[in-house]
Formats: C-alpha cells, structure tokens, sequence
C-alpha cells in the first residue's frame, strides 16, 4: 500500500507544527458557559465565512443531542472544542501506554458533534456530487414531488440499485427506470419480465424481483406510499434493510435515522480511530452507535448523504485526500499519524503544561476490548490513516477430506440397443454447508475414521471399503453384491477452497454395467437403507448432470472422471488409444494424437519469437474460475516497440479470432500495428486458451493466457469488461462481469452469501 502523504510540504516535524497550526481553531480559555460556547462558534463562523458562502446555521446548539443510549454522554454545553494539538497528545497516551478506553471511540460532548456538523454539512452543501435521485428535503419542491411519498420512492430505488453497484453505472439505468415506471403505482402494475429486462446488466436480478414486490405491497398496505418510520419500512417492504430504512426515511422525510455503509463505516472509523476488526458484530454495532450519537437531527438526510459522499470521494479506502477533509481537525486516525511522525514521548507532557480537553472521558479501569492488535491485522501499515478500518487476519482454513463415488450405471436398450449411461445424486441435508443442493454419494472422511475407529483413510482400498459399507446404510444400495459386471477405478483427488474450509475430494469411479445393473441400482434409496431418514436421490444422464448446478468441488471430481475416459476409451465405449499396435494412432495420455500435438506446438514456435504469459493475482470471495465469457474475448494490453523501446499511449485491443495481413505478405496475426515513433511492424498471437483463475489460488499470480509477440512486448493489462465466474460454494454462473473498475460485487442467491471480485493485479513472464 502506498504510504499516505499528509500534506506534499511535510518533510519534517516543523512542517508538522504548520500543518496543526493551520488546522486549529483559535485556542480560547471560556468559562464553563453557554455564552462562552457561543462566542466560540461565533467566531468559528466568521472565520469561516471567509472561505464559504454563509448560510443558516446547520443545527442550534440545543437541538443537536443525540439519541441516548446505554453510554453516558454529555448533552449540556459545559464543555470546550478540543483541537488536534489535544488529539495528538491523546494519541500519544494510546501509543505509550497501549490501552484506551472505549470512550475514545465516541463523540461525547455537544461541542465535539457540532465541529463536525458544521464542517461536514458546509462542504457537502459545495461540494456534493449532482446525482440525478438527490433532492433532500430542504431541496425546492418541484411538480413530481406533489405525488405522496414521491422522493422516497426514487431513493428506494436508487439505494437498491446502488447494491453491489457503481453509482456511474447505476445512473443510466435509474433514469431509464423512473421514466418507465415514475410511480410506485405504476412499478406495481408493471409486468416482471419487463422490469427483469430493464434491470439487464446491473445483476443480482433479485434486486428488481424485490423492488417490483416491495411495490405491489407498499401499493396494498401502504396506499402506494412508503412509511416514514424506519423499523415498519425494514419489518413490512421486501428487501429493505437497516441501512436501506434510514436512507430512505432521512433523505425523503427528515427522519432522525442513522445509517451505516462501507464509506461510512470507513469515515467513522477513522475520525475515532476504531481498530476493531470491522467484519466482527460488535464493531458493527459501534459503528451503528457512533452514528447514531453524531447524527445531525435538523438535516438528517443531509448529514447522511455528506458522510456517505465524503467516505466516496475524500476519504476514500487507499490514497485519501486529507488535505481536502473538511474534519482533519477531529480525525484521531490523522492525529495518529502526526504523533506517529513525531515520536516523542515529550508530547505527552506538552499536553500536561496546557489545559487540554479530554473528549474521551476515560476511565482507567475500563479499557477497550474491541480492538485489534497490530499484529492481528490484516496488511495495514502502521502510521498511515488508511490502517483503518481494520480486518483480523484471516485464520487458515481448516482441511477436511471426504471420499466421492461417481456411481455409472451403464445399460442397454433391448429396443434399440443403445448404451445408456446415468449418474447417481444424493440430496444434501437442509441445513449446514451447501445445504439443499445435490452432489454424487460423498462421505466425510472423519465419519469414516470414526466408523472403523482408525486415524486415517489415506489409501484408496481403504476408502472404497468404507464407501461402499455407507452405500449400504444410508442408501440401502449394495451394488457389489447384485452386480457382477463392476469396474472400479481410483481417480486421484482434487482441492476446493470455501471461504472457510480447504476441502480434499477422493474420487472413485464405480462404473456398474449389465442386465442387473438396472435392477439393483435403481433401488437407491429404497427400505433396504438401515436408516429412519433416506437421503434423497436422484439419476441423471449425462446431459442432464452437464446442466444441473451441483457444487464446484463435486463438479472438479467429475473432470477427473472425464479426464480419465478420454485418455482410456475402452471404458467409454470407445477403442482405446495409445497401445502403440499396427492401425492405431499413439497418443499423449489425454487422447490427443501426439505427431498433430507437436506439428502444432512446432508451428507456434516457429521462429523462435518470445511467447509471454499473461499472469494475474485476484482476490476472490466466494467466487471461482475467473475467466473470459467468450472465446473472441477482446484483451487490452498496454504495448512496447523492441526495436525503439517507446511505450504505446494507447492501449492496444486484439482477441483471439480476428486476424490481420502483415507486411510483405509474412501471413496473418490476431494483432498488427506500426510504431508511432520508428514505423516499425510489430506483431501478435494468442497461443493459448484462457485459463480460469481460481480460489485456490487467492493472493497468487496464475496464468491465464499466453501471447507470442514479435517486435513487441506487453508491458501491460487491463481486464476490463468480459469475465465470468462460477460461485464458490454453488456453482451459480455470474456473467457479464465488469472489472474495469478494478473489483467487482455482486450476492450468491444460493448459497446466500456475498461475492466479490478486487485487488487485481498482473504481469508478464516470459515462458520462451
């Protein structure tokens, strides 16, 4: 991560001391008064009149209290604005003594919440981006607006929209909306293959389903408009949350609700420096507190709208524009790093000789638990804002290893004497890890041991021992006993990575042919099985298993079973290859003739031109085989010329499809160009099908195509639109993924959990 530069200038700790000399409001020894407190933020006005326009106050110094809970705070007036010369010093205490109290994560005085109240509303009043759903309350009424609940509705449907979206492409697609549908009533009446076909391309399609729902019920129960108190908007609309319910009701009704995002999450955690583990229930929950303790009650809607906005384009998750932050002096996250630059134990007794304010209130004998160490968090470098929020360092997944049996039954038609293959699937429980969905017969390997009460199933004899005696009790199917004709094959093993576990699937193939075959198979889970409750079961024909959605992991197994027939015909019906007799064709071990595969592999290399690999490290939540949707996928690379060394200001775009003349009549490429500056030819092709990065290779570079370039190189990538990917745990198909932002998100339906894509990177090794 690169290092955050507070400011270009400050190079030393005399910059420093200009920096907090710039951003300090004047230091004011008041009496502990209501006067006193009104001439500071009097003056505090004035000054900053001279840089804003002036506008009517954002909230009255009696009118801000926040709503109370189970923390003391401090709602009189009795309390001065402590400075960043005072949260430096703070700072410091935390750093020498490494304990704080759980107060210094809270805005406990009026004067602390109205420094931010004023700074942030004046900036977000200039600065705030035109989006077409942004109207507050206080904005002038126009003709739509008279239509009961009308600005509710359309920042319903922008945050929904918002969902796991960027808001520039978000933008498009709600105006299209509104002009379809202006209305609740007129969303409500719409038909839901229309509003599935104007939602194309924003994704997660359950979003329109609940939109469309939400409607016809706010239309029923609600006369067609939303209600105004959040917990009845979160308990009766489909699909509106906590956070949905606050925005929606402070930005349309100027309802005092407190909201919580990532940027908010991201702001907050900073201006309190809160270092808990930001996944963790209880650091949510303080965040939702300190919302709730800091939320403006006069411009609620504003103030929510300033937060998120600034957590979007100022506080942003890497390179944060400090210099820009309208609450620099309130950030404890910034004071950090100042104290962090100096560290000198004499701050500490500077602040001692002075009359600090201590906005913290704390108690010595409470300290705060939530935090993480350092050392537990996640690739965050100490002294820069950006170590907040925080992430615990995820704990290596645990292994588990089960044993897998693709059960064939192999039968002929007496009719037609055709050979019909079918595979068994067995339901998995309701409940628990990919629950509902179906899967070949699999047991889990620590059943096995516990069954025979031995420490390991490491060879392959004894895991298909182990698996048949399970067919039998849990299936009631004993196949080795009714059926003569069995083929029995080992095909090794195969790795899944789950957000939590790194599962080892044992596969084996038991292939059953023949007239019993019929007979007996088919009475899977009949009353032979020695259990009350019967898993359910179901056969599936080839095609048919291409199409279900079964599991990732399970669905690896099956390549392995496909792999192994086409290196081994015989068993599929075929004549086997490779024996090297008279009349057959000698194969490379995966039925590919071997004299094509090197007359093709010659053919590529010929030349001797460099081929590079394009190689790139992602970050994948819950989502795997990354990889182009198309097989004419267009790639952008960024290009240098051999001959004259310059770098290309364009970005250069080829697939592996079209083809180009070259010069002189040397034949075709998938890219040809000239060199802007020495005019020479330069070349390109695609040599290779993509390749799928996967989870298991999180945090690691993985090929994904290889180029071979001549009179050029690639220098570098952009991944752009394009991709597909699979969820991790479910097998759901996610296409038209769009990673020209870098990441990308989206929420897995079935196994019900987020998915996300981000922290890309790549580059290129030269492989010849």
């Amino acid at each position: 991560m690169a290092a955050l530069a507070i400011r270009n200038d400050a190079t030393d700790s005399t910059n420093d001391v200009a920096d907090i000399a710039a951003l300090k409001t004047r230091k004011t020894k008041v009496d502990k008064s209501e006067d006193a407190f009104a001439e500071i933020m009097s003056n505090r006005s004035q000054i900053s009149r001279t840089t804003k326009p002036q506008r009517k106050s954002s909230a009255s110094t009696t009118a801000n209290q926040p709503l109370s809970d189970d923390t003391n705070i401090t709602s009189d007036l009795e309390d001065s604005i402590p400075d960043m010369e005072d949260l430096v010093a703070e700072a410091a205490k935390v750093r020498i003594t490494g304990e704080h109290s759980p107060d210094y994560h809270r805005f406990l005085t009026t004067a602390s919440r109205q420094r931010i109240h004023d700074g942030l509303l004046a900036w977000y009043d200039i600065n705030h981006r035109k989006l077409p759903w942004r109207r507050d309350y206080h904005s002038p009424v126009k003709e739509e607006d008279k239509v009961p609940g009308q600005r509710a509705y359309e920042v319903w449907v922008s945050e929904i929209m918002c969902q796991q979206t960027q808001v520039g492409t978000v933008i498009p697609y709600f105006n299209t909306w509104m002009t379809k549908w202006p209305t609740i009533a007129a969303l409500a009446a719409a038909d839901i293959e229309e509003v599935n076909k104007v939602w194309t391309g924003l994704g997660y399609y359950s979003r329109a389903s609940r939109l469309h729902t939400g409607a016809q019920k706010v239309l029923k129960e609600f006369n067609g408009v939303l209600p105004s108190d959040p917990v009845v908007l979160e308990k009766e609309v489909p699909g509106v949350g906590r956070y949905t319910a606050g925005a929606i009701v402070s930005h349309a009704y100027n309802v005092p609700a407190e909201l919580v995002d990532g940027n908010v999450i991201r702001v907050l955690s900073r201006l309190r420096a809160i270092g808990g583990d930001v996944k963790s229930p209880k650091v949510i929950d303080l965040h939702w507190r300190v919302a709730k303790d800091l939320l403006n009650k006069d411009r609620p809607g504003c103030f929510n709208q300033a937060l998120m906005e600034m957590g979007a384009v100022v506080c942003t998750p890497q390179n944060p524009k400090c210099g820009e932050c309208p609450v620099q002096s309130s950030c404890r996250a910034y004071a950090e790093v100042i104290d962090l630059k100096r560290s000198r134990r004499e701050a500490i007794g500077a602040s001692k000789k002075r009359e600090t304010v201590d906005d913290t209130n704390q108690d010595a004998d409470e300290k705060c638990e939530l935090c993480v160490p350092e050392t537990e968090t996640e690739g965050k470098e100490q002294g820069l804002v950006t170590q907040y929020p925080r992430k615990a360092i995820k704990k290596a997944p645990r292994e588990e290893e089960c044993a897998v049996s693709i059960l064939e039954r192999r039968t002929i038609s007496p009719e037609s004497g055709e050979t019909k293959s079918e595979f068994l699937l067995v339901k998995r429980p309701d409940k628990g890890l990919l629950a509902g969905m179906w899967e070949f017969p699999t047991v889990e390997q620590d059943q096995l041991q516990a069954r025979h009460k031995i420490s390991s199933l490491s060879t392959y004899k004894q895991r298909s021992e182990s698996s048949r005696e399970y067919h039998v009790e849990m299936l009631g199917l004993d196949w080795v006993k009714s059926c003569p004709d069995i083929q029995r094959r080992d095909l090794g093993s195969v790795q899944h990575l789950f957000s939590h576990i790194r599962k080892t699937y044992h596969a084996e193939w038991v292939l059953v042919q023949g007239q019993t075959a019929d007979q007996e198979v088919k009475t899977a889970g009949s009353s032979k099985s020695k259990q009350k409750s019967v898993p359910e079961t179901e056969w599936l024909s080839t095609e048919e298993l291409a199409a279900a959605a079964i599991p990732t992991g399970i669905n690896k197994t099956f390549q392995l079973l496909q792999k192994f027939k086409e290196a081994n015909e015989s068993l599929s019906g075929g004549k086997r290859k490779g024996t090297g007799a008279a009349g057959t064709v000698s194969n490379d071990g995966l039925g590919r003739d071997k004299k094509k595969v090197k007359k093709e592999a010659k053919k590529e290399n010929a030349g001797g031109q460099p081929i590079l690999a394009l190689q790139i490290k992602a970050e994948l939540e819950n989502i795997t085989e990354l990889i182009p949707a198309d097989a004419d996928h267009t790639w952008h690379f960024k290009v240098q010329c051999t001959k004259c060394r310059e770098i290309d200001s364009n970005v250069i775009t080829m697939n592996a499809i079209d083809k180009a003349e070259m010069g002189s009549g040397r034949g075709e490429a998938n890219l040809v160009m000239k060199c802007k500056f020495c005019k020479c030819e330069s070349s390109a092709d695609i040599v290779s099908k993509p390749v799928a990065y996967e989870i298991e290779n999180n945090d690691k570079y993985a090929t994904i195509v290889t180029v071979e370039c001549r009179g050029l190189e690639l220098v570098g990538f952009e991944p752009r639109d394009g991709w597909k990917a699979k969820g991790a745990e479910s097998g759901t198909p996610f296409e038209d993924i769009d990673l020209t932002d870098g990441d990308w998100a989206d929420y897995d339906e079935k196994s019900e959990l987020p998915v996300a894509i981000g922290g890309i990177e790549s580059k290129f090794v030269k492989v010849k």
